[in-house]
């Protein structure tokens, strides 16, 4: 292994002894991106201690396709490695050595305040913005700063509308932002900036997706009746599978098309329907038929039904059974001829087999 790959490996585990020995014997490894920023992904302080005072750069971006910075890296939200209070003491060690809150990073060049923001974490904000001049008009949308989003636009309304250099506009900023989820006044806060922004002339088509997914009712209703659409089915796919269902609501009642197929090509093309079961979503399928979607259709290239999308997706028995007694076809054939019980047997699937021979599909 390379010398900055073993630091990198040392500094994620904390292990300080073995990034001294390599440090001593290679000072110049302190200053490549990869064991900054693995320390800073670990939440290993003194591993970041040591490599700050070794050199490495508190604003160093990756050459990994990511291009992360450390304060990114840091505050990354990761299910796997839940952030807990050592990266907030990495980030109050990076800010103290200098590391800038509003350099852009990650594939989305955001700053880390919005990164933050966006995450929905608290824990890092007062740390990120003590001793920040005065918001700009994105970071105050993201924030949901509606007086100092106010002030700005009253001072030029262009603002309203203008894009940053990342190409998101306020309201878009707005609309990525998870700090309203739990907490009714500042998603009151977030609604009002973003109603003050549509009002000044920021465009809100193109910010629907993001507070769909995020389950933000206020603000999908307040877009669907500002003019904007859903650009992406997928989000009905997700928004379903992950029980956003007061968002969803609001867009049935606004007739949006529950067959939008466009964004979904990563999962096959199907609908949002079918691609909840090729995610083998008990929950999204059933919120899809309750909200009356046709139970065999799922679109996609190979005229397959909604019980092959989910045998060949390796569904359990429950969602098998659920798409069954809602009236889905087990004849049905693909356009190779197979039946859903053809496509089990050929998985050597147990439990499909029985629930499909059950139906009577064997017979």
């Amino acid at each position: 292994m390379k010398p900055a790959k073993l630091l990198a490996a040392a500094a994620s585990s904390g292990d300080l002894a073995a990034m001294r020995a390599l440090l001593a014997a290679t000072p110049q490894l302190a200053r490549d991106w990869q064991p900054l920023m693995d320390a800073c992904f670990a939440g290993q302080v003194e591993a970041v201690r040591l490599l700050l005072d070794a050199g490495a750069d508190p604003n160093v971006i990756s050459r990994s396709a990511f291009r992360y910075r450390p304060l990114h890296r840091t505050i990354e939200r990761k299910i796997t490695l839940p952030r807990n209070e050592t990266h907030v003491a990495v980030v109050r060690l990076l800010l103290a050595r200098g590391a800038d809150p509003l350099a852009r990073a990650t594939p989305r060049q955001i700053t880390a305040v919005a990164m933050a923001a966006i995450a929905g974490d608290r824990r890092f904000l007062p740390l990120l913005l003590e001793g920040l001049p005065p918001h700009d008009v994105f970071t105050a949308a993201v924030l949901g700063d509606e007086e100092r989003a106010r002030a700005l636009v009253e001072q030029g309304r262009s603002l309203a509308a203008a894009a940053d250099e990342n190409g998101w506009t306020a309201l878009r900023y707005c609309s990525e932002s998870g700090l309203g989820a739990g907490d009714r006044a500042t998603a009151d806060r977030l609604t009002a900036t973003a109603r003050l922004l549509i009002d000044a002339g920021a465009d809100p088509d193109g910010c629907l997706d993001p507070v769909v997914y995020r389950n933000n009712a206020a603000l999908t209703q307040l877009f669907l009746e500002r003019g904007a659409s859903l650009h992406d089915g997928d989000t009905l796919n997700h928004a379903a599978c992950d029980g956003a269902h007061e968002a969803l609501e609001v867009l049935v009642r606004h007739g949006v098309d529950l067959n939008l197929t466009r964004g979904t090509e990563h999962h096959g093309g199907y609908t949002p329907f079918g691609c909840a079961l090729s995610l083998r979503s008990l929950a999204g399928a059933r919120w899809f038929l309750d909200h009356g979607v046709d139970p065999n259709f799922v679109g996609g290239p190979a005229g397959e039904s909604s019980l092959h999308v989910a045998v060949r997706s390796g569904a359990a028995p429950p969602l098998l059974q659920l798409l069954i007694d809602r009236g889905a076809d087990p004849g049905a054939r693909d356009a190779s001829g197979a039946t859903p019980l053809d496509c089990a047997r050929a998985r050597a699937n147990p439990g499909a087999i029985t629930v499909l021979g059950r139906s009577g599909a064997g017979r």
